[in-house]
């Protein structure tokens, strides 16, 4: 039930009129909402103290889950 949530949460996502838009879900998991309704998601992470990140796709094409 909760996954269903939170993918109604990033599915009805946007950017409400700001270039870019961050909606986190935790442990460095975040999407980017565009404000032409593009959807990527990101992963933050952290490498010999230096902070990354890293593209995990296009939503919907992946999931949440999946992500």
């Amino acid at each position: 039930m909760a996954e269903k949530y939170k993918d109604t949460r990033y599915r009805n996502a946007t950017s409400e009129g700001k270039k870019l838009t961050k909606l986190y879900d935790g442990n460095g998991l975040f999407l980017w909402v565009h404000e032409d309704g593009r959807k990527y998601w990101r992963l933050r992470y952290r490498i010999h103290g230096k902070e990354k990140s890293i593209s995990l796709g296009v939503y919907p094409d992946v999931s949440l889950s999946e992500a």
